[in-house]
């Protein structure tokens, strides 16, 4: 049987920094869920429900952090003063920690490009995708991609590996970011999804092509660039 997230449970997850889903498995097993904001693809949030004598009673937690969280639908049930101020606490000492890590990435990223040297023509990332090395270097057999927040300030770098794989520095900002293909913003540019689309619409337009790194980034790159190039 599946309930729906009450909207007590799902104000209360959210306070604590972990956002259950929507719907609940009651089942009285554990269930693992992606925490929203999180890695793309990590299962790091659990919850338990049970049901007994007309009360839901909920567990859930994160396995990243290892907090717990305790809640359940009786009438007289609300979390204590303590532990909301306890949950408001930790939950900007893990905002602190996110941010202090994307700034130690940041310039870790900064120190990796300026040692890349100029891409190999002969990649065979360029090669399958029929595009010209532009504004991309390469570590290794790595081709490395600058990423942006703001112009001319890198906060990640994106690899790609012979094979397409493709990977950011670990801790890195992506949401709102965004790559970049040719040297100066005019009053016309594109805005498209990847590196390899982007290549190929300059070398159509001769334009500046943004990229907002995958489908889901570039609504918010698009609002983070239009506040420098409106």
């Amino acid at each position: 049987m599946n309930i729906t997230c009450s909207a007590n449970l799902r104000n209360y997850s959210l306070s604590v920094g972990v956002p259950l889903p929507e719907v609940l498995s009651v089942s009285g097993d554990i269930k693992r869920f992606h925490i929203k904001g999180e890695k793309r693809g990590s299962s790091n949030g659990w919850y338990v429900v049970n049901f007994a004598r007309n009360v839901y009673r909920v567990v859930f937690g994160s396995w990243r952090t290892g907090e717990t969280f305790k809640w359940n639908n009786s009438s007289d049930y609300r979390p204590s003063v303590k532990d909301l101020y306890l949950a408001k606490k930790r939950k900007a000492a893990r905002e602190k920690q996110k941010r202090d890590k994307q700034i130690s990435t940041a310039l870790l990223a900064d120190r990796e490009y300026k040692r890349a040297q100029d891409a190999s023509a002969s990649h065979p990332y360029l090669i399958r995708k029929n595009i010209s090395p532009v504004d991309v270097r390469q570590i290794d057999n790595r081709l490395v991609l600058p990423i942006y927040s703001k112009p001319d300030e890198i906060v990640n770098l994106q690899y790609i590996w012979p094979d397409g794989r493709k990977r950011f520095e670990n801790g890195g900002r992506k949401k709102g970011c965004y790559g970049k293909v040719g040297k100066s913003v005019t009053d016309d540019a594109w805005l498209c999804e990847g590196y390899a689309t982007a290549v190929s619409l300059h070398k159509e337009t001769g334009l500046t092509v943004f990229w907002g790194i995958d489908a889901g980034n570039l609504e918010s790159a698009a609002k983070n660039l239009k506040t420098f190039y409106p």
